[in-house]
C-alpha cells in the first residue's frame, strides 16, 4: 500500500512557510508452496518478498532580505527489506534513519544562485540472512539441502555528516546546470 499526506501552513510571518509531509510504502509479495519441489526438498513454506518505507518530512523556510533563502528540515523514518525462501534461507535488512539538513540559497543573478548548506544523516540498521554456503572452487553445486547453512546478524549505528557548495546556473529556459563540491 501506499500513503501519503501533506500540511503547508504559513508561519508569523508573510515570509516564512512550514510544513509537514507524510510518505510511504509497504509492498509485499508471498507465494505459498503447497509441497516441497522433489529436486529441493528443504524448501518448503512460501516465497516471499516485503519491501517497506515510511517518512516524516518537516521543513521550515524562510525568505531573507533580496531573494535570500534559508530552508530547514529533518526527516526521521525508516526502510525495511525482506526476502525469505522457506526455511533455509532470508534476508532482512531494516534501517531506522533521521536526514537534516540547512541550507542557504543566495541568488546571484536572474539565471545563476549560490547554494551552501550541511546534510547529516544518523541511524541504526540491523541486518540477518541465512543460505547455503558457496560451493568451493572446482566443486560441484549441490541441492540446497545437502549444502552446509551459513547464519550471519549484525546491527551497527550510522552517521553520515556533510557539507556541500552548489552554484545553480539556469542558462536557457529548462535547462538547469549543477556544479557543486
Amino acid at each position: 500500500g501506499i500513503g501519503q499526506e501533506r500540511l503547508v501552513g504559513e508561519a508569523v510571518q508573510e515570509c516564512e512557510e512550514i510544513s509537514a509531509f507524510w510518505f510511504g510504502s509497504d509492498d509485499r509479495l508471498s507465494l505459498v508452496l503447497p509441497a516441497p519441489a522433489e529436486q529441493e526438498p528443504a524448501v518448503r513454506g512460501a516465497i516471499s518478498t516485503q519491501t517497506a518505507f515510511h517518512r516524516l518530512q518537516l521543513r521550515y523556510r524562510r525568505t531573507l532580505r533580496d531573494g535570500i533563502t534559508l530552508t530547514l528540515q529533518i526527516s526521521p523514518g525508516y526502510n525495511t527489506l525482506n526476502f525469505d525462501v522457506g526455511n533455509i534461507l532470508f534476508f532482512h535488512l531494516n534501517l531506522w534513519l533521521l536526514n537534516g539538513y540547512e541550507e542557504l540559497s543566495i541568488p546571484l543573478h536572474r539565471r545563476l544562485t549560490l547554494v551552501v548548506g550541511w546534510f547529516a544523516r544518523a541511524g541504526t540498521y540491523e541486518f540477518a540472512a541465512r543460505g547455503p554456503t558457496f560451493p568451493a572452487e572446482g566443486e560441484i553445486p549441490s541441492s540446497l539441502s545437502s549444502q552446509a547453512i551459513f547464519e550471519q546478524r549484525a546491527s551497527s549505528q550510522i552517521v553520515e555528516p556533510a557539507l556541500y557548495l552548489e552554484m545553480i546556473a539556469e542558462p536557457i529556459d529548462r535547462l538547469r546546470i549543477l556544479p557543486g563540491l
